[in-house]
């Protein structure tokens, strides 16, 4: 289901639009937060884990636009959890969105997705 909101047009308007009124409509973004539970067990220690974890989170973050980070199990050599933000306007942009997450960490080699879980805000 998409809505839509009225918001007013900030600033003064280009000469084509200055007889029509000052509305434009804003289209409604879904936000999701996804934390992903990796294992790592090929790591030997913290720096081989972040080393795993530093090129899969700058391609995710350059190719899909995501916000994405390890955000827990910091202390943990063989294991991290990372958490991602991502809007969209439709619940299959979303779902595409996580698809390529869960696939770049899957192909960059030595990493496993345990498990993963999706909060919509």
């Amino acid at each position: 289901m998409v809505s839509y909101s009225l918001v007013p047009f900030p600033g003064p308007l280009p000469g084509c639009l200055r007889d029509r009124p000052k509305v434009v409509t804003v289209q409604k973004q879904n936000i999701v937060y996804y934390e992903i539970f990796l294992e790592i067990p090929t790591a030997h220690s913290l720096k081989d884990k972040r080393g795993f974890l530093k090129g899969p989170l700058e391609r995710i973050r350059r190719k899909l636009n995501v916000a994405i980070v390890e955000a827990g199990q910091h202390d943990t050599w063989n294991e991290a959890t990372v958490a991602a933000v991502t809007l969209g306007t439709s619940e299959s942009v979303i779902n595409h969105t996580l698809k390529l997450i869960l696939k770049e960490l899957e192909d960059s080699g030595g990493i496993v997705i345990r498990d993963w879980t999706e909060e919509r805000l």
